[in-house]
């Protein structure tokens, strides 16, 4: 049986980029791993992954961590670590 690395095993998103919109809003381009899409799947009772679901989750996720909400916070990463890179 082969070890998965932990890297793998958390659910992480990926941002590749964060566009403002001409109306004050912007657009957030994300990739998520399995262990991400696994959560997603569990926490909203669905079978299959769609990017607008997806999208809403991790708005969700956002706002609950802005408002300090159901143990979700969010904190600024002062020293990244160079594994996450």
């Amino acid at each position: 049986m082969m070890k998965k690395n932990k890297k793998e095993q958390l659910p992480s998103i990926y941002v590749s980029e964060v566009k403002d919109n001409s109306d004050g809003s912007c657009t957030v381009t994300f990739d998520t791993n399995k262990a991400f899409d696994e959560l997603y799947k569990k926490e909203k009772g669905r079978k299959r992954v769609s990017n607008k679901g997806l999208g809403n989750y991790v708005l969700e996720l956002i706002r609950k961590g802005l408002a300090k909400e159901d143990g979700y916070d969010l904190k600024t990463l002062t020293n990244f670590p160079n594994d996450l890179c």
